[in-house]
């Protein structure tokens, strides 16, 4: 019977070292995809940022914090739509 238990125990310690293997490799894939999420995410920023850059160039910071819309006196401000994005 003894040697039995030896057999038992011998499977089973391969089991371990096996899922223990698939447990680093899990934990090593979900790093490599959290720091491509992270990795995406920067981009989109960047993307936002290039894309905001020309009003904030023509009208400075005060394109953000004014509702003023009048495209005859060539005032504009995004209060208004940007307010009601994130109330929506």
């Amino acid at each position: 019977m003894p040697a039995d238990i030896t057999v038992v125990e011998r499977i089973a310690e391969r089991g371990a070292r096996a899922g223990a293997i698939g447990d680093v490799v899990f934990r090593a894939l979900t790093f490599l995809f959290a720091l491509f999420v992270l990795l995406i995410l920067g981009g989109v920023i960047v993307a936002l940022i290039d894309g905001a850059w020309p009003a904030f160039r023509t009208f400075g910071l005060s394109f953000v914090v004014t509702e003023v819309w009048n495209p005859v006196t060539e005032k504009f401000g995004a209060l208004a739509p940007i307010y009601g994005t994130l109330v929506t």
